[in-house]
């Protein structure tokens, strides 16, 4: 199935008005360390996911984004997709943002989890101008 969403280093940075965190219901089994949770973390590489739902929660409402649903299905790999980012990944594919590669022998792959390299960020980002999503 997909895989397991984690807390990651530096993943709650930026949220400085943030008063209280519930964590209570999840599960924590795995986690090693929270002391870096809150850093911002710019030395990190950002993931293909990560990227989408960035340029989707800048550009367009959170009803644009949930209409797509998080249907991935078009991807071998769709239900790799973590939970959080499967809406956006989805926008961004019925948009034509996000093509994926075309494996001959294994099919259509989104690959969410890669770290994003210059060549793929340039890709969508230029989609993006040409379409007008950004401006």
């Amino acid at each position: 199935m997909g895989r397991e969403d984690t807390w990651e280093s530096g993943m709650l940075s930026g949220c400085t008005r943030l008063a209280y965190l519930d964590v209570s219901s999840l599960d924590t089994s795995n986690v090693t360390s929270m002391g870096c949770m809150f850093d911002f973390a710019a030395d990190k590489p950002v993931s293909f996911e990560q990227m989408i739902t960035i340029l989707a929660r800048i550009t367009v409402t959170p009803d644009e984004i949930a209409a797509s649903r998080g249907d991935l299905s078009a991807f071998v790999d769709g239900d790799m997709a973590s939970s959080w980012s499967r809406n956006p990944l989805a926008w961004a594919h019925d948009l034509g943002l996000v093509e994926g590669y075309n494996e001959p022998d294994r099919g259509k792959l989104l690959c969410p989890g890669e770290n994003v390299e210059r060549q793929r960020a340039a890709t969508v980002l230029a989609r993006a101008f040409t379409m007008g999503v950004l401006k």
